[in-house]
């Protein structure tokens, strides 16, 4: 048995296997419910911070981090309207790995279909709004043709715009 500080209280964790091979949670729907709001985001390695990386090496400057827009993008230049998604395969059902759970398949089907629609409905507003947006799947950040579309639309947005890009 492990404990589990939440929110200033110590909640007591264990799990046990039912009679049909499933495991019991002990912490009541609330309990898990507080505890799981408790958690934070650090940022995403293997997505935004490793594409932000890519982004600074590649000498793009000039973005915002999840701007308070429609979306939430992970990376936009406001002033030329480019919202950039760093999509995670799991979460945003990427077509050539992602795998839904077998444990509540229903359940998680309709979450990743809704943040499948969301993200559909996300990129209809902004680009009605004059937006480019471009998305990038978790397992495709390595290549490089990535920054360089990115790049190109920065270039092709900034004021005097008529300079040749020269990437490295």
């Amino acid at each position: 048995m492990s404990a589990l500080r939440s929110i200033g209280r110590e909640y007591k964790i264990s799990s046990t296997k039912t009679g049909d091979g499933k495991m019991a949670d002990r912490v009541s729907r609330q309990g898990r419910s507080k505890i799981m709001s408790g958690i934070r985001s650090r940022g995403n390695r293997t997505t935004e911070i490793y594409f932000g990386k890519q982004m600074w090496a590649a000498g793009l400057r000039g973005y915002r981090k999840h701007p308070q827009i429609t979306g939430r993008p992970d990376f936009a230049w406001l002033g030329s309207k480019i919202a950039v998604f760093v999509d995670g395969c799991f979460w945003h059902r990427c077509p050539r790995c992602s795998q839904v759970p077998r444990t509540n398949a229903k359940y998680w089907l309709q979450k990743l279909n809704r943040n499948v629609e969301r993200d559909r409905e996300v990129g209809a507003v902004l680009r009605a709004r004059g937006w480019i947006v471009m998305r990038f799947w978790e397992c495709r950040l390595h290549l490089k043709s990535n920054i360089k579309r990115v790049a190109l639309a920065v270039e092709k947005r900034r004021p005097g715009a008529n300079r040749r890009l020269v990437m490295p």
